[in-house]
């Protein structure tokens, strides 16, 4: 099983339809899921993320 590491901008990028890359955060998410991988992050990254969601 292999992990790939959550940053900002995939997290983002996933959940805002406008975003420029959310159609490709979507393609490697469904990648991620079908090799049933993990996804892995820091505290810090989460933090990141709320903060950029909460806008």
């Amino acid at each position: 099983m292999n992990e790939f590491f959550l940053d900002t901008s995939f997290a983002i990028a996933l959940s805002a339809i406008t975003d420029q890359n959310h159609a490709r955060a979507v393609e490697l998410a469904e990648q991620i899921e079908a090799q049933n991988s993990h996804l892995v992050t820091t505290q810090a990254i989460l933090l990141e993320i709320g903060n950029a969601l909460s806008k």
